[in-house]
């Protein structure tokens, strides 16, 4: 039982790797364009800008990051959250 849980905690990182890494990133520039936008357009408004006579600070810095297939496949099997998933959608070898 624990080999065919493995096997497909495999599958479900190679799957992670191929299919949804690319669209993550892709919609995390997004998300992170959008909220640098509005901190630019609203930085003042919210004192979260320093002038000077040489230039302005904003004191706001985002970072974001998106899981490699390692750290996804160690968060699956620490939270469990990798048996849940198999479990709730009745994952085997043969529906993957």
């Amino acid at each position: 039982m624990i080999e065919k849980e493995i096997a497909l905690l495999d599958k479900l990182s190679d799957y992670y790797e191929e299919e949804i890494i690319n669209i993550l990133e892709t919609k995390n520039k997004s998300i992170v364009n959008i909220f640098e936008w509005l901190i630019q357009k609203e930085a003042k408004n919210y004192n979260l800008i320093s002038e000077n006579s040489v230039h302005d600070s904003v004191y706001v810095n985002i970072s974001s990051r998106i899981k490699k297939k390692n750290s996804f496949r160690e968060k699956l099997i620490r939270r469990n959250l990798g048996s849940a998933l198999i479990n709730d959608l009745n994952l085997t070898e043969e529906n993957f």
